[in-house]
Formats: C-alpha cells, structure tokens, sequence
C-alpha cells in the first residue's frame, strides 16, 4: 500500500480546513451546479459523507495512549519474570552448590541479555522451564513447590499475551492511519474538483478564491512527519 499523500502537512491540519471549505462549498453549492453537471447533489453528498467517516475515526492520540498503556504492560511483566528470576537463582545456587555448569544451564549465563529485552526473555522462560522440569526432584528437595514449577510458565504466558497486546495496539494504529490518509486522499480529490472550477466561477472575486485553495507547503518537522513514522513502524518492530 502507498503512503504517499496528496496533501501537505498532518492529517489533523487537514481535516480542519477540509471542515472549513466543505461549508463554504455547501454555501456556493448552487453556483457549482449552474457551472457544470458534475457538481450534483449527489456528489457533493459522497464529498460530506467521506468527510464525516473520517472524523469518526480516532484521532491519534487516542492510538498513542492505548499503545503507550499495552507498552507500560510489557514492562511489568518483564520485570516480573526478572524478579521471580532472581529468587529462584538462590534456590538453584542452594540446589547445586558451586555448580556452575548447572546454573548455565539454568540460564545464568545469559540472564543479562534476558533482561534487556522482553523478546528474550520470553524464550528465557521456556529454557528455563525445561531445566526446571529436568532437576525437579532436587529442586522440590530443596523447597520448590508444585506452585513454584507452574509460576515459570505462568510468568511466560503473561508476559506474551502483554507483548500481543502491544503488537496489536501497533496495528491497530497503523492501521487507522492509513485508512485517514487514504480516505482524506478521497476528499483531496474530490476538492481539488472543486478549487479548479472555483478558479472560474469565482474569478473576479479574488477573496473568496483564497478560500478555494488547500493550505500551502510548510517546513517539515518532527510533528509534521508523525503519520509517516507510524506508517514505518510496523515493519521496524
């Protein structure tokens, strides 16, 4: 799918003026029709309806903050299974004293790039259940409870279902961003109908023209940009 934009600046700009010369539009709607049979009506209807689903979408902000919330989760959880990590640690250290080829083997070793990364540690968890499983009868000599065995998974499957959750706020704002820029592309086109008949019908009237034309280039900036960026973010993730 193309991101390209027929319209400068962001999509909350646009919807904005877009607001603004639909009205004016609806004013002149009559001298519109009397120029040309292509300004129905009907067509003018299709403009305010495409116009309106847009504004029924979200805006992104409201896509920020769920995604901002789904992220925060992932974090919890993370450090959760860091937290029930560290406990254990001493009960394995206890379990086989010394035995540092145990521990690897219980993931020691490679617990720092676990705790980087909530991906990693993800699979942390699943090897180190494995382990657990495979030293159960000393583990549970040495304290460990039936409860303590399932807490490992039970760390896993929370920690997942917070990173779905993250990705699927990801999407979902994608998205919505791509269905407001595709359907405010409509409504450039639809205008852009209109402001060249416009450059006729309003000739000799040099102030409203002004009103018949889109908001003009600007500057780009970290906000401007914004919905490009969210366009990229999926694959980047």
């Amino acid at each position: 799918m193309s991101n390209l934009r027929y319209y400068h600046g962001t999509d909350a700009n646009f919807i904005v003026t877009s607001g603004q010369t639909i009205e004016l539009i609806q004013e002149e709607q009559a001298k519109f029709a009397a120029f040309s049979i292509h300004f129905t009506p009907e067509n003018l209807q299709e403009l305010i309806d495409k116009y309106d689903q847009i504004t029924s979408i979200p805006s992104d902000n409201v896509f920020i903050d769920i995604q901002a919330k789904a992220t925060n989760e992932v974090k919890i959880e993370h450090d959760k299974s860091c937290k029930f990590f560290q406990h254990s640690k001493f009960d394995i250290e206890m379990a086989f004293p010394n035995d540092k080829l145990v521990w690897n083997q219980f993931g020691f070793n490679d617990y720092a790039k676990a705790r980087r990364s909530p991906r990693d540690m993800f699979m942390f968890l699943s090897d180190f259940d494995t382990m657990a499983v495979r030293y159960k009868d000393i583990l549970m000599a040495n304290g460990w409870t039936e409860e303590k065995f399932a807490n490992v998974l039970e760390h896993q499957n929370k920690l997942k279902t917070a990173m779905n959750s993250q990705n699927d706020s990801m999407i979902e704002r994608r998205r919505a961003t791509e269905t407001r820029m595709l359907m405010l592309n409509t409504v450039y086109e639809k205008m852009a109908m209109y402001f060249k008949a416009a450059q006729i019908i309003f000739e000799d009237d040099e102030n409203l023209l002004k009103r018949f034309k889109f908001p003009a280039p600007s500057p780009s900036s970290k906000a401007d940009d914004i919905e490009e960026d969210i366009l990229e973010e999926e694959t980047n993730n």
